[in-house]
């Protein structure tokens, strides 16, 4: 779910902290020079450019942010994105998710179709902040799937329990060809708070991304989890 704009940032006086996964579909070790060389096209230069591997991005993003960047650049997939969002706040520091990876969710929700580089050079020509809302379960996630008016932010939660491999295939198939929601094995509500009650493993879809959750778990909606950098 995406707020209403609010006043434009002076990116050329903003500390900028980046980071690039590597391991991310659409990113490879020449990413991160790739990244800053078009930054530097703007009169941009990110007084921290990490890139490298997944597995070390958490650590990398607490020591990054204890410098208290202003703006947090993520060039990576939908958990890359994930992972950066968990550790931004609404008092900062702005957030541009750049997209690196298959999906691209939120990237997609806040610049279009746009390349990570198209994306980029759209926000340094004309940068403005855009509050996100989030969705809290054990993470806090970007929530970009549901696109609602300002003020009626709601989670859309799906159920979703063909009975048998005929109902799958139909299942991917509408996914595929027209609204998955009209199908008949998937039900659909909105809500602030979601409860699910059950024992044992089951799995769920957060915007695109798969999780396992282990038992019975609460979703509660944040309405202004963080603030993305957008084009103005």
């Amino acid at each position: 779910m995406l707020m209403s704009w609010t006043p434009a940032v002076d990116l050329k006086s903003a500390k900028i902290a980046a980071v690039v996964n590597v391991a991310s579909g659409r990113c490879s070790r020449a990413t991160g020079a790739a990244l800053r060389g078009q930054l530097a096209r703007h009169g941009l230069e990110p007084a921290h450019l990490w890139c490298g591997l997944g597995a070390d991005l958490p650590g990398v993003l607490d020591e990054v942010l204890a410098d208290k960047p202003d703006v947090l650049i993520v060039l990576g997939g939908d958990g890359t994105i994930r992972t950066a969002a968990e550790r931004c706040e609404p008092g900062g520091p702005l957030l541009m998710p750049l997209p690196g990876g298959t999906m691209n969710v939120l990237p997609r929700a806040l610049y279009g179709g746009r390349t990570w580089r198209q994306a980029l050079d759209a926000v340094a020509a004309r940068p403005q902040v855009r509050p996100v809302t989030g969705a809290e379960v054990a993470v806090l996630c970007p929530l970009a799937s549901a696109r609602l008016d300002p003020g009626e932010a709601r989670l859309e939660a799906a159920v979703i329990h063909p009975e048998g491999p005929i109902d799958a295939v139909r299942l991917v198939l509408s996914a595929a060809f027209r609204d998955w929601r009209a199908d008949p094995d998937v039900h659909c509500a909105m809500a602030e708070t979601i409860e699910v009650l059950g024992n044992g493993p089951f799995p769920g879809l957060l915007d695109g991304e798969r999780f396992t959750f282990e038992g019975s778990l609460k979703v509660r909606l944040v309405p202004e989890a963080f603030l993305a950098l957008t084009p103005g």
